[in-house]
């Protein structure tokens, strides 16, 4: 097949089907208002957020030019925060994350392998990405040994937590955001 279906499924109403081409990079995330569906296209090189009740786009993020040649960085992960108000997409092939306004489309921030490094000093690479529960830190998922916490109001790296011996392969918050749990590979 040269489509793939995706359906929306409200418990209320009755459920949205939406077809795309078939693209190896195409990944979803549903805002955790019900109210944005993100929708990774092109082959990682755009973001459509759409209305997940019609499917309509109703802005498109275009992921930055990383080099000289205008090559783009393509996205292969995207999650919202709790309040549904930013977009971390990442998972990009050189490292980098970056944070948007889902109501302007505005690119907020970005982290990159110059801000942290993995193993031996090496650039790392971010793979995913957790917000606290109240929304207001970013903790990117990379795959060197430290993990960074950033603030998703100023775009800052606000400090750095425990390191691993191995990368980190996962992190997760309880409900409250005392504490974070991270998993490596030692």
């Amino acid at each position: 097949s040269s489509k793939i279906e995706v359906r929306v499924t409200p418990f209320r109403t009755p459920t949205v089907s939406m077809s795309f081409p078939l693209d190896p990079f195409l990944k979803f995330a549903l805002s955790h208002d019900g109210g944005i569906l993100a929708s990774v296209e092109d082959r990682g090189k755009r973001v459509h957020l759409r209305d997940p009740l019609t499917g309509s786009t109703q802005r498109v993020l275009h992921m930055p030019h990383i080099d000289a040649r205008m090559e783009t960085d393509a996205c292969t992960y995207a999650i919202f925060s709790p309040t549904s108000s930013s977009l971390v997409t990442c998972g990009h092939a050189w490292g980098r994350f970056y944070t948007w306004d889902t109501r302007s489309g505005d690119l907020l921030f970005s982290g990159g392998p110059e801000d942290h490094s993995g193993l031996d000093g090496m650039p790392s690479t971010v793979r995913s990405a957790v917000f606290s529960p109240d929304g207001k830190s970013l903790v990117p998922v990379d795959v060197g040994p430290a993990l960074r916490v950033w603030d998703v109001a100023t775009g800052m790296q606000i400090k750095s937590l425990q390191r691993h011996l191995g990368g980190i392969r996962d992190l997760g918050f309880n409900r409250n955001g005392t504490w974070l749990a991270s998993l490596s590979h030692e």
